[in-house]
Formats: C-alpha cells, structure tokens, sequence
C-alpha cells in the first residue's frame, strides 16, 4: 500500500501499473466514497459530473453500492448516465439489459429474530431489499458490542456474512459480494478487470478492490480496507475520489 494525496503522483501510479493505457472501468462505492464524508447521505455533485464525464469519454462506471436496487438504480442512470451497477452489496446487479441475482436466499427470517433479540432499528429501505439486509446501530452502542452481535449472527445462520459499513450492520449470503458482482458484470460486458479501479471506504468493499488491477482506500476508510488497498488517496471521502476521476480524466486527454 502506498499513500498518494495529488493528482500527478497518482496519475504516473496508473499510467505504471497499466503500462500507459487507460483505465477500462471504475467501480466506486457510494457512500462514504461519493458522499462529502462517512456520517453524511449527502451526494458530492462534483464527482458526480465528473463520473458522467468519464463515462462519455469511454470509461465505464459502475456504482457498486450496498443500497436497495432501486436507489442505485436512480443514481446511476440519472446522475451519472452509466447502464450498469451493483446492488445490495453484491445480491443484485445489473448489465444494462437484465437484472443478474447472485444470492440464492433471502436473509428476511435472520433480521426478524436479531430485532427480538437485540436493541436495533431496521431500516424503512429494508421493505425494498431482496437479499442484503441493514440493521441500524445506535451511535452510542460499543464497537465490541457490535462485534459480538456479528459474531452471535454468523454463529447461528452460517449461510450469512456480517459485515459494518460505517453506517449499518448488514447481514448478507455468503456467495454474495462486490467483487464477485464486478466479476460477473465484467464477463457479461467483456471488460478486463486487471485493468479497472475502484474505490471505497469500508471493509465490504475488500473483495472489490481485490477483483480489479488497482484498488484505492478514501483516507478515512476502515483500517481493514487500507491494509489489502494497493493506493490511500490522503483525503477524506468524496475529496478522495474526485482526485482519482481527475486523474482518470487527465489520463485520457494524454493517450
């Protein structure tokens, strides 16, 4: 891992790795990496223009989001114009032409028994989501408490993954993830991952950026995600990922 905080180190970074050709696709997370900070819903309309931008000019995006289809959906067809994205952390994608489902079974009967158990809200956006399920942690809970009800989770229903994205506790199959979406959305579309990037701030983004040539952690991302990132853009958030799509963006005007 190295840690970059300007734009020209990072575009002599890319144009090294994938030996002077440009990038074939960015996958990015949604909140926390698109947002103007981990603790805010609110969109950085900057980055978004930046993503449409890229798209014209040939990149393919692909918002990669544990958010409900429906909302990704929204967001990648209206603000960033781009025909593809992930859903659901993973449960559900879709290739521009049809939905692709990846998870075999819902996880309804798991967050029933868990709000019975423990002192957690679900979500209202949870009635949309098929798959993935979002359980909401009181701001003042322990993080070892929070640990102990993954645990707790993941003991009793083994099918299922816990993972805390910085603002929910989702509860997901285990044969679902970012990645492994990314993976089956590149064969669908014939893109090379090895030379894709994407970017991210929390630890369920870690198959992602495992999936692709370079993978980058924001700078206030999960402590988990830097260690298997390959670049740390030293800012936090949405201020992290406009350097990259900057870069991205000077790339193309040299090649």
């Amino acid at each position: 891992m190295i840690a970059i905080n300007n734009i020209d180190d990072l575009i002599n970074y890319i144009l090294k790795k994938f030996n002077n050709s440009k990038p074939t696709l960015i996958a990015t997370d949604l909140d926390g990496t698109l947002t103007i900070d981990r603790n805010s819903y609110r969109l950085d309309l900057e980055a978004m223009e930046i993503l449409r931008e890229l798209n014209t000019m040939g990149i393919s995006i692909c918002i990669a989001s544990a958010a409900d289809f429906q909302t990704v959906s929204a967001i990648s067809k209206y603000i960033v114009s781009s025909n593809i994205f992930i859903a659901e952390n993973g449960c559900i994608a879709f290739d521009g032409y049809s939905i692709i489902e990846i998870a075999k079974r819902s996880t309804d009967d798991i967050v029933k028994e868990i709000l019975e158990r423990f002192a957690l809200k679900e979500p209202l956006n949870n009635r949309f989501r098929l798959y993935d399920k979002a359980l909401l942690i009181p701001s003042n809970i322990d993080p070892k408490e929070i640990e102990g009800i993954a645990r707790y989770i993941e003991d009793r229903y083994p099918y299922v993954k816990v993972r805390y994205s910085g603002y929910a506790l989702h509860i997901t199959p285990k044969e679902c993830s970012k990645g492994r979406a990314l993976e089956v959305l590149a064969i669908r579309r014939g893109i090379d991952l090895s030379r894709a990037i994407a970017i991210g701030d929390s630890e369920v983004d870690i198959d992602m950026l495992k999936a692709v040539g370079i993978g980058i952690a924001v700078g206030d991302a999960d402590e988990k995600l830097k260690k298997i990132a390959d670049v740390v853009i030293d800012q936090k958030a949405s201020s992290a990922s406009k350097i990259l799509f900057k870069a991205i963006k000077s790339i193309l005007s040299l090649i």
